[in-house]
């Protein structure tokens, strides 16, 4: 998502319906799972180094703020105005 979201401004516009697409599955399955699938979990993931050799216990503070920002709701619905 994260990818999708921050690309080079040279590729808006080619992507739009594929994007749209990928947003409209994650949302769905999202919703279907009540949350146990959430696609906005990548920052929380990356703090946590998950499936690196560099994995370890993140910064309280910072596993925060990841957290607040980890929703589908609020994330995947904002990309899809």
């Amino acid at each position: 998502m994260y990818r999708l979201l921050t690309g080079h401004p040279e590729n808006i516009g080619k992507f739009q319906k594929r994007q749209a697409l990928f947003f409209e599955r994650a949302i769905e399955w999202s919703e279907r799972t009540g949350g146990a699938f959430d696609p906005t979990v990548g920052k929380i993931v990356k703090l946590w180094g998950i499936g690196t050799e560099s994995a370890a216990v993140p910064d309280p503070e910072q596993l925060k703020e990841a957290v607040d920002m980890t929703d589908f709701r609020k994330g995947l619905r904002f990309c899809m105005r």
